[in-house]
């Protein structure tokens, strides 16, 4: 969950993300709890956040494109069942905030 905070914090803030990035300073002020690994995991997953559909709300991060960065980097089955699992904590957290929302409005 502390994963998901820390997306949330820094959704929408790309060119900031692009400016740490060039400047090889891509660490706490990203990441100020300590993910130690799984930071890398999370990178991956804010990138291929980017291949989700536009229109009724917020879909899934396509299986097409998960497979086609794992094999563009040459990475495992396991790298894809932890973007597929942090995707389903994601839409699950975002579907609770909703429902959340609808029953503050009744």
């Amino acid at each position: 969950m502390q994963a998901l905070q820390v997306m949330r914090k820094w959704e929408g803030k790309e060119k900031f993300y692009k400016l740490l990035m060039e400047r090889g300073t891509l660490g706490e002020e990203l990441y100020p709890i300590n993910l130690g690994p799984f930071g890398v995991y999370l990178e991956c997953f804010y990138e291929l956040s980017t291949c989700r559909s536009v229109g009724f709300g917020v879909g899934p991060i396509p299986i097409t494109a998960i497979h086609s960065y794992a094999d563009k980097f040459g990475l495992s089955y396991f790298f894809c069942s932890v973007i597929r699992a942090l995707d389903l904590l994601y839409l699950n957290d975002i579907d609770k905030k909703k429902k959340d929302t609808k029953k503050e409005s009744l």
